[in-house]
């Protein structure tokens, strides 16, 4: 039988949250703001209820990816599970969940903040809806074969880093794909590029979108920005941002028990699908404790008319 909970009290407020669906548009909205990748491209929404876990770890490994301040509640214990679904259509999705479970007790404690609790894991299925989508570009995008691109970014004075920047815009153009106008790098790349072409950092937002990115610089009528975390350090891929070059799939996902929640404004065709579920139970092994679950079912797949993105693995060499 499961506790009764004080509806007044503080444990009462935090699940009247969960049930009003504010838990779900904290971890949409911090997953949004920290997308690196995954606002690039449209969204679309699949049904499937096949789900087969693959790999199940503590979330501890994940912690040195929190931000200071947003660590996991004293008195609670997290798993991180990862496993693998096809959709109908034949899609491959990867499903990337967190089980977070603390003591009815510890949530009473007037410090204790469920939202702060819920942004920190929401960084982290940020990272994994990215790295997904990452993945994907790797393994579908054009290698650059141009030999007048001379890479070497490390070494090069700008008007080279240029001269490849040129090149790259132009690459797609025997598919009949307009000037790339998109540049993804790893850290390292994007650095020298900042360093050497003293282009002002001027943050934009993508009107086919609305994905805003702060760490974007301007050069040659094209952005450029860090991809994040998940790329290697010289690694680049560009694209044309008006012809997106793959399509963010997310397994449709309904509790009955949440309050429908709309998407950001502005932000509907990036807005991710959160899945998320709330129990509290006394049974002998779980003594006055609450479970949340939490989770994202994501994958990424090119366009079907041609590839439309290029990439080189280290513009750095």
């Amino acid at each position: 039988m499961a506790e009764k909970i004080d509806k007044t009290g503080a444990l009462g407020k935090v699940y009247q949250d969960f049930y009003n669906g504010m838990y779900i548009i904290n971890a949409q909205e911090t997953m949004v703001n920290n997308f690196k990748v995954a606002g690039y491209f449209p969204m679309i929404q699949t049904n499937t209820k096949d789900v087969t876990i693959y790999e199940e770890q503590p979330l501890d490994k994940y912690l040195k990816k929190l931000p200071k301040g947003k660590k996991i509640a004293k008195g609670a214990s997290a798993r991180k599970f990862r496993g693998e679904i096809v959709t109908p259509k034949g899609f491959k999705l990867e499903s990337n969940q967190i089980e977070y479970t603390i003591n009815n007790e510890d949530m009473e404690h007037p410090t204790f903040n469920m939202a702060n609790e819920i942004s920190a894991m929401s960084l982290i299925l940020a990272t994994d809806v990215d790295n997904a989508i990452i993945k994907c570009a790797r393994e579908n995008a054009d290698l650059i074969t141009d030999t007048n691109v001379k890479k070497a970014w490390k070494t090069a004075e700008f008007t080279g880093i240029l001269n490849d920047i040129v090149r790259i815009k132009k690459s797609l153009r025997k598919n009949n794909i307009p000037a790339l106008n998109t540049f993804m790098y790893g850290d390292e790349a994007q650095t020298q590029l900042a360093i050497k072409s003293q282009a002002e950092k001027l943050p934009y937002e993508f009107p086919s979108t609305g994905f805003y990115v702060d760490d974007n610089i301007q050069v040659s009528n094209a952005n450029h920005s860090w991809g994040g975390s998940m790329m290697d350090d010289g690694e680049l891929f560009a694209f044309n941002s008006q012809l997106p070059a793959l399509d963010v799939i997310y397994k449709k996902y309904k509790n009955p028990k949440v309050s429908d929640v709309p998407a950001i404004p502005g932000k509907e065709n990036i807005t991710p699908v959160v899945q998320m579920i709330m129990n509290n139970s006394d049974g002998e092994e779980f003594v006055g404790q609450t479970t949340l679950k939490m989770g994202v079912t994501v994958g990424a797949y090119p366009r079907e008319n041609g590839h439309k993105m290029v990439r080189i693995p280290d513009i750095l060499s």
